[in-house]
């Protein structure tokens, strides 16, 4: 849908990309990674979940308020993507 510049807590410069899955829209935010790292986390909250992993030095945040299953199913699609 868009992308623009952001700041994620003030802290990390980074790009973020707007997509559109289904009805809901995605949040996609990526960042240089200081230190190599390969971890992924989930975080379901309050009716919005959360994706993190990290890949080729760079991190990836993804965030909506798709469902857990839909956002992994996202996640999942852009990962093989990249």
């Amino acid at each position: 849908m868009a992308g623009r510049p952001a700041r994620l807590r003030r802290r990390y410069a980074c790009g973020s990309v707007v997509y559109r899955r289904r009805a809901a829209r995605v949040n996609l935010f990526v960042w240089r990674a200081s230190a190599p790292a390969t971890s992924r986390s989930g975080a379901f909250e309050a009716g919005y979940s959360a994706y993190c992993w990290a890949k080729d030095g760079m991190h990836y945040l993804g965030s909506s308020d798709l469902n857990e299953a839909e956002l992994q199913k996202f996640v999942e699609l852009v990962r093989r993507q990249g």
